[in-house]
């Protein structure tokens, strides 16, 4: 068994138990708390290692990965709907 735990400010703000790894890698990235957190876990609830750790990038961070300045932003069309 495996647990999920999404962290925000260094607390956990939720955890999930899953059999597999494979349906953490279906529910990873979907829900309330992954908007929220900054961070999460992944437990061996066997062995209690974590196996797997990462951040969780904020949409600014994204856009900055993106974009290399505020130049490159300028004229993108952020409302635009296709």
């Amino acid at each position: 068994m495996f647990l999920l735990q999404y962290l925000s400010g260094g607390q956990v703000v939720s955890t999930m138990k899953f059999n597999t790894l494979e349906e953490i890698e279906e529910k990873h990235g979907s829900g309330d708390y992954y908007e929220t957190a900054d961070y999460y876990h992944i437990i061996d609830t066997e062995t209690d290692d974590v196996i797997e750790e990462d951040e969780i990038p904020d949409n600014d961070s994204i856009i900055e990965d993106m974009f290399d300045g505020e130049d490159s932003m300028e004229g993108f069309d952020w409302n635009r709907e296709d």
